[in-house]
């Protein structure tokens, strides 16, 4: 068992996790805190607002009360002493004091506070709004103006000995306006001190989020991403082959459920993995019995046709044989009757030409001889050297076996081959089988003779891409097929025959052959016309050709 532990790409992984965990942790706490603490200046801001008003509306209202007097004699001395008491209020920028047609009587500025945004005399407005309420607040910028009627009251005039003096003791005094007071007060510094204080904020809770998120991050690696490294690990172990691995993991929670489902999975996992192993073996051995079969079946049709084909053999043979000795007898005759030392120089040419007609006739039966061992004995795709073929040599040494059982059923051969066409790759032997069972079912479909025309030719087919293929076209004048049987004749032992005369098999290994070749076997028939079969087979490429010569150069 692979007890082994990952590295740099795990490691990786773990801190890409990890600080995406302390990012995504971190980012929350700050975008929540961040919200809060806008928030909150906000809230502080309009508190902030709000008691400097309210500190600025009582300031400048003691100081209405306080002027009465002044404004009322328009004494500029007397405000003027009363505005000094401003000095000690550094929020204070400027305070203006009006008589009631809105001329300025008296004012106090804070030195480099005041500049020409400070309100240079009482408006209109302020005097209609002052009717309505005892003081106009606006803030302006960083600025708040406050601005407040000086008013003068009148005591209510009472008559003595009259019933209702008493009563008018109580009555309230009554006010006039005889002038106003404006005063600017200055937020910039409160402002900037609560700016101070909420980024100081947000730069510590920012500090804090980092921290806690290490923090939290650590807890996560130990609870969380330690059992997910563990599975990770696990699964690659398993991934390379070790169906045995377990995940070791000591927890009641999740993630130890997790661990059990997973080593379950892995048991089987593990016990799929040799059942598919077993039964990979048992089709590997099946495959290999039914390539046996599959080779038996094609030396059986091997064996088959040269049954078929013996009488036409025998007839190729007999007429080399029969040249062979009679020379050898003519030979013989000369050199019983003369003496072999009484031969004369005639003799000895004649011999001589008796002996070269020997030996090619010798030559032939050899030739056919030798391709007679060659087509009979066994080859695959597998196991046979494939080779650059010329079809057209292919079917003539064909015609070597079927010439003569064409002959004597009265079958005439026309052959129509297209000059100079392409190569194709392939096993001899094989090629040649298929060419003798298109020929010897063509010779039995003509029981009382016919014609049988075989064409070569090349055509450019478009399927996925676009192929050249070399064809080889049978076309007999034979009873031709059933159509209730065209779609069986492929099949392994079909045959519509007698006993004696097929055994199924000359089609379907056929078939098969092509096929390994990349190729096609097409049929088309009409019962009593005849019958063509075209077999089709892949013009071998330039690259093909170029690497089956380097093979052969390099064996």
């Amino acid at each position: 068992m692979n007890n082994c532990k990952p590295k740099n790409n795990i490691i990786n992984f773990k801190l890409g996790l990890r600080l995406k965990i302390i990012s995504i942790i971190a980012l929350f706490i700050i975008v929540m805190a961040g919200s809060l603490i806008i928030f909150f200046s906000y809230q502080q801001k309009e508190l902030l607002v709000a008691d400097t008003e309210k500190w600025g509306i009582s300031l400048v209202l003691n100081l209405a009360y306080d002027s009465e007097y002044g404004v009322l004699v328009k004494d500029k001395l007397i405000l003027d002493h009363l505005l000094e008491s401003l000095l000690q209020e550094k929020d204070v920028i400027c305070v203006r004091i009006f008589d009631l047609p809105g001329e300025r009587i008296a004012d106090f500025i804070q030195k480099g506070k005041c500049d020409q945004k400070c309100f240079p005399r009482f408006t209109m407005d302020d005097k209609n709004w002052l009717r309505q309420k005892d003081y106009v607040s606006r803030i302006n910028s960083e600025r708040l103006q406050i601005a407040v009627p000086v008013k003068t009251y009148q005591e209510p005039q009472t008559t003595a000995g009259f019933i209702w003096e008493e009563e008018a003791n109580h009555k309230p005094a009554k006010s006039q306006i005889i002038g106003y007071i404006k005063l600017e007060i200055s937020l910039q510094e409160r402002l900037e001190a609560l700016n101070h204080t909420r980024n100081l904020s947000i730069l510590i809770i920012s500090l804090i989020s980092i921290v806690f998120g290490f923090i939290l991050s650590e807890f996560l690696e130990s609870a969380l991403l330690g059992p997910i490294m563990i599975f990770v690990h696990g699964a690659k172990v398993i991934a390379q082959g070790d169906y045995e691995q377990k995940i070791t993991i000591k927890s009641n929670d999740e993630i130890g459920q997790l661990a059990e489902v997973f080593n379950d999975m892995t048991r089987e996992v593990n016990k799929s993995h040799r059942e598919i192993v077993h039964k990979v073996e048992e089709l590997e051995m099946a495959n290999k019995e039914l390539k046996d079969t599959q080779e038996q079946l094609v030396q059986a049709g091997k064996l088959s046709a040269l049954g078929q084909l013996a009488a036409g053999i025998s007839h190729e043979l007999k007429n080399p044989l029969g040249g062979i000795l009679g020379y050898a007898q003519f030979i013989m005759e000369k050199a019983e009757k003369k003496g072999v030392d009484n031969l004369t120089q005639n003799d000895m040419k004649a011999i001589v030409s008796y002996v070269r007609n020997i030996l090619d006739a010798a030559t032939r039966c050899a030739s056919i001889i030798k391709s007679l061992l060659k087509f009979s004995r066994k080859s695959s795709m597998e196991t046979e050297q494939q080779e650059i073929l010329d079809i057209q040599e292919v079917l003539e040494e064909t015609f070597v076996f079927t010439r003569h059982q064409l002959e004597i059923n009265q079958i005439e051969l026309a052959k129509n081959f297209t000059p100079d066409l392409p190569p194709v790759i392939g096993v001899k032997q094989q090629l040649q089988q298929v060419f003798v069972n298109m020929i010897v079912n063509a010779q039995q479909a003509m029981k009382a003779g016919g014609r049988l025309t075989i064409v070569t030719f090349t055509e450019c087919a478009q399927g996925d891409h676009l192929t050249s293929w070399l064809i080889v076209r049978f076309i007999d004048t034979g009873c031709g097929i059933d159509p209730q049987n065209i779609n069986k004749i492929f099949d392994p032992f079909f045959t519509t025959k007698p006993v004696g005369e097929g055994t199924g098999l000359g089609l379907s290994v056929s078939y098969g052959i092509i096929k390994d070749h990349l190729g096609e076997i097409l049929v088309q028939s009409e019962t009593g016309k005849g019958t063509t079969f075209s077999v089709w087979l892949p013009v071998a490429g330039e690259q093909k050709i170029a690497a089956l010569e380097a093979a052969d150069g390099g064996g």
